[in-house]
């Protein structure tokens, strides 16, 4: 609805009487620098304890970010490695043992996702793609809960009601709870409680310890058990069902063109045959000798965005001047993904079609159209609001996506309709039915290799 909605009114859209959205990215940056609006009020898992992603204000959005942000770096990220690759590893094992039969590959993808972010987190997952099921009914009433999620925040009286303090006690999830987010909060609850007891091996370069690492115990921010709760379960709640969406969005674009999955599989295959690649890869391979990787990344985000709703901002005190159009103070300002990944003026006229090459061959003759791309980049968002788990969503999806085209082919069955799609919060998809085969060659004794038995 966004992209008919400026493709026909132009850069500007009031949709309400104090809330617009835009779609162009000279003024992101000026925008993702405002205070996020009442529209993130519904993400608040506890009217008590606000995690940096649901705060408002923006010096303790600042604050609470900058105790946790040190455990997300690319270099600390890193130094977990071997616990993505034992995830990504588990979740292609259960691929292999599909082959030759047709199954839905969209719920795998959230197994996997949110598995590793568990892993990374808390060195425990919560156990998704063992069981090969939705644990305790936790995905599926997440989803439920972006639902709740969109509603309440273009409608945000509705989550100051559900969050009051009385209130949310009564009608709020509770740990005890045998399934959904209730359930998931207890075990966020242990995992953290456990760690703080000393029960745990301290050792492990998870992203819990090193929060508990840097903490400062004289200051007045000092991390609680419940901030530690909250911060914990927001960054993993984000980060499944995002990155799970882009892995989906690349499996089926590149399975679909021959052109692409031929020039990513030759960057593959070459560095394969000059034995430059582990197995699974490391990031810093993937980054070397599949180049292409980086590009077909940055256009899955493009064309197939993975939040659903424009994400509000409010204008500040002073104002602002958007388009030639001046917004007073309190002004909801928001922007589409979507409209924004199918701008014509930023991407060309062929923004509908999935070409990888807009994001590297298109702009070495064209300084404008890089300006005007790198302003348009808000998949990640920006600014002080930029994505906290970004790092590992990256490290993620390129080791997944290599080792997938690595070692599968892979036929989707319905190509005219792969998915079915519901627009929430989050773009969820399911009924992604496809059909895997093994490379010919491509023997299982050397897709085990490097990870034991129990591994791929």
């Amino acid at each position: 609805m966004p992209i008919k909605l400026h493709a026909q009114y132009g850069p500007i859209v009031r949709i309400r009487p104090n809330t617009v959205i835009i779609d162009d990215p000279q003024h992101f940056g000026e925008l993702f620098n405002w205070p996020k609006s009442d529209f993130f009020l519904s993400g608040r898992g506890d009217p008590h304890v606000v995690s940096h992603g649901a705060e408002l204000d923006l010096h303790l959005h600042k604050i609470k970010k900058r105790r946790i942000m040190g455990g997300f770096t690319m270099s600390q990220v890193l130094k977990n490695e071997s616990c993505l690759d034992r995830r990504v590893m588990e979740f292609l094992d259960q691929l292999a043992k599909k082959c030759d039969t047709i199954f839905d590959m969209a719920p795998w993808t959230q197994f996997a996702t949110f598995d590793i972010a568990m892993d990374m987190i808390f060195s425990n997952p919560v156990g998704f793609l063992k069981a090969g099921r939705d644990v305790d009914n936790i995905i599926a009433t997440l989803h439920s809960t972006f639902t709740f999620f969109g509603v309440a925040g273009l409608q945000p009286w509705i989550a100051r009601i559900m969050y009051h303090p009385w209130i949310f006690p009564l009608i709020g999830p509770k740990p005890t709870d045998k399934r959904g987010p209730g359930a998931f909060l207890g075990f966020t609850q242990k995992q953290v409680a456990s760690r703080l007891d000393k029960a745990m091996d301290a050792a492990r370069p998870d992203i819990l310890q090193w929060i508990l690492d840097h903490a400062d115990k004289d200051s007045q921010h000092t991390m609680t058990k419940p901030m530690l709760e909250q911060e914990s379960m927001g960054v993993a709640l984000a980060a499944s069902d995002s990155t799970a969406g882009t892995l989906r969005a690349i499996v089926l674009a590149v399975a679909s063109n021959a052109r692409i999955l031929t020039k990513l599989r030759r960057e593959i295959d070459a560095a394969d045959a000059q034995g430059a690649l582990s197995t699974p890869p490391t990031y810093d391979q993937i980054k070397q000798h599949i180049p292409y990787l980086e590009v077909v990344f940055k256009e899955a985000q493009r064309t197939y965005p993975i939040v659903g709703l424009p994400l509000f901002r409010t204008v500040p005190k002073s104002g602002a001047h958007i388009a030639g159009h001046f917004f007073p103070a309190g002004t909801e300002v928001g922007v589409s993904q979507w409209a924004v990944g199918h701008n014509p003026r930023v991407y060309g006229e062929d923004v509908a079609l999935f070409r990888p090459e807009r994001w590297s061959e298109d702009l070495c003759h064209d300084p404008d159209a890089r300006r005007r791309r790198d302003q348009a980049e808000i998949w990640f968002s920006r600014g002080p609001m930029m994505c906290t788990g970004r790092n590992i969503a990256m490290v993620e999806v390129y080791k997944i996506v290599a080792q997938f085209f690595r070692f599968f082919d892979v036929e989707v069955v319905n190509t005219t309709s792969p998915w079915t799609v519901k627009a929430l919060l989050v773009i969820v998809h399911s009924n992604f039915l496809v059909k895997l085969t093994k490379r010919e060659g491509k023997a299982e004794a050397e897709v085990r290799k490097d990870h034991g038995q129990d591994q791929i």
